[in-house]
C-alpha cells in the first residue's frame, strides 16, 4: 500500500500544478510588459513610475480653459435680430383710407411674415429695403416709420421676431433634450444652455464638453467647468455643445 501511495500522491501534485498554470489572466503580466520594453519595443509605449507629481498630471491633463481659449466675454443678449429670424411686421395708420388700409379690419397693416435676408435686410412695403440685422425690434420700428412718413398717414409699426434663428446654440450628446436653443435676452453661460437642455446624462466627472466658435474647440470635463466660473463662459449665436462621456482610467501594474 506504501509503494502504491507514493506514486498516486506526486501524480496528483502533478495534475494541480498543471492546473494552476493554465488559468487564465486578463492581458500581459508585469514582466511581460517590462520585457517587451526592454528588447524591440514595436508598440512605441514607455513606462513609467506612478508618483504623485505623475497622478496630479493624470487628473488634469484632459482640462482645457474655455476662458482661455475663448475668453469669459459678455453676455450676449438675444434681443438683436440677425440673418434668418423671421420677423412680424404690423403697421396702423390714422387714416383708414391709408396705404395700408384693408376692406378686412382684422387684416389691417398686417404684413406677411418677413425673413431677414443674408445681407441682413427686409423689404417692406413703400418702405423699401430696411437693414434689420443687428438692431432690436424697437430699433427696427423707429427706422420704418421713419421710411413710411412721407408716405403713410401717421404710421406707427409693431415688429416681433417669430422665429429667433440668428441667436441659436446647438446641443448635442448626451442630455436631456439635444437641440437648437435660442439664448434668452438676459444671455446665456456654457451652465445655464446645458441645464435648459436637461443637463448631461453621466457623472459630471465623466462628462467631456466640447464648445465649437467660428471653427476653434475646446473641451474641458464638466466637473473642472463647475469648479472653474471662469470657464463657465458666455455663448454666442453659432456656437455647438456637444456632451459626450469619457471616463477617465488609467492602466498601472
Amino acid at each position: 500500500m506504501r509503494s502504491k501511495a507514493s506514486v498516486v500522491v506526486p501524480a496528483i501534485l502533478t495534475l494541480a500544478l498543471t492546473g494552476c498554470s493554465g488559468l487564465p489572466s486578463e492581458g500581459p503580466e508585469s514582466r511581460q510588459i517590462e520585457n517587451a520594453y526592454l528588447e524591440k519595443n514595436t508598440a512605441g509605449f514607455a513606462l513609467v513610475n506612478v508618483d504623485r507629481n505623475v497622478a496630479d498630471y493624470l487628473s488634469h491633463h484632459s482640462v482645457q480653459s474655455f476662458g482661455d481659449r475663448f475668453g469669459k466675454g459678455k453676455p450676449t443678449r438675444g434681443e438683436l435680430i440677425g440673418p434668418g429670424d423671421v420677423l412680424s411686421v404690423t403697421i396702423w395708420e390714422a387714416d383708414q383710407t391709408g396705404v395700408f388700409a384693408s376692406t378686412n379690419t382684422a387684416d389691417r397693416g398686417n404684413i406677411p411674415d418677413v425673413e431677414v435676408s443674408g445681407k441682413g435686410t427686409i423689404s417692406i412695403p413703400y418702405a423699401g429695403t430696411i437693414r434689420a440685422a443687428g438692431r432690436t425690434t424697437q430699433s427696427l420700428e423707429q427706422a420704418i416709420t421713419k421710411a413710411l412718413e412721407v408716405k403713410a398717414v401717421e404710421p406707427q409699426v409693431h415688429v416681433s421676431r417669430k422665429e429667433k434663428v440668428a441667436s441659436i446654440v446647438t446641443v448635442t450628446g448626451g442630455v436631456g433634450k439635444a437641440g437648437l436653443y435660442p439664448l434668452s435676452l438676459r444671455g446665456d453661460s456654457l451652465l445655464d444652455v446645458v441645464a435648459g437642455a436637461g443637463g448631461s446624462s453621466y457623472p459630471a466627472y465623466e462628462t467631456l464638453v466640447s464648445v465649437t466658435r467660428r471653427g476653434e474647440i475646446a473641451t474641458s470635463y464638466l466637473d473642472h467647468v463647475l469648479e472653474t466660473p471662469a470657464d463657465n463662459i458666455y455663448l454666442r449665436p453659432g456656437d455647438q455643445i456637444s456632451i459626450e462621456r469619457q471616463p477617465r482610467t488609467y492602466s498601472a501594474f
